[in-house]
């Protein structure tokens, strides 16, 4: 159970989620919709800084591709 202002119809199912990953890029974090083990495109920006919303390298819609690192 969700409890949202957003209707049944425009809450993203299991799935959709299931597809998209948070990054950290130049310091900002990211939600990407993943398209393939490399590429993706940006869903939204995910800051408290304002400057990092009008940085047109990184707005919703924009592909990307990217290089999963494993970290210890």
């Amino acid at each position: 159970m969700y409890y949202s202002l957003l209707t049944d119809g425009l809450w993203p199912d299991d799935e959709e989620l299931a597809k998209s990953i948070e990054v950290e890029l130049d310091g900002m974090i990211m939600e990407i919709k993943v398209d393939s083990i490399n590429s993706g495109e940006i869903v939204r920006v995910i800051s408290s800084n304002p400057n990092n919303y009008l940085n047109a390298q990184y707005q919703p819609g924009t592909k990307i591709e990217f290089k999963p690192i494993i970290s210890d």
